[in-house]
């Protein structure tokens, strides 16, 4: 779920808090923009750093999990 947000203020730029699920595209950018195809780009651009943090922490858990799991196992089932 992203949540789109326009903020009032002239810089000319868009961010995403992945923590949250937002993007937020400064009207600054939206008085430059020449056409709908530009500011996808930028939104698609900020869509795409909150994909990667999603996967990386999904990468992340399963590496600590898997990690766990095997240490888990080793002291169960001990050195044979």
């Amino acid at each position: 779920h992203i949540t789109f947000r326009v903020v009032q203020h002239q810089s000319v730029n868009a961010i995403e808090n992945g923590r949250h699920g937002d993007v937020a595209v400064y009207t600054g950018l939206l008085k430059i923009v020449e056409n709908d195809d530009e500011l996808a780009f930028v939104i698609s651009h900020e869509i795409g750093h909150i994909l990667k943090k999603h996967l990386l922490k999904r990468s992340i858990t399963r590496t600590v999990l898997g990690t766990t799991l095997g240490m888990a196992a080793g002291l169960w089932l001990g050195d044979g």
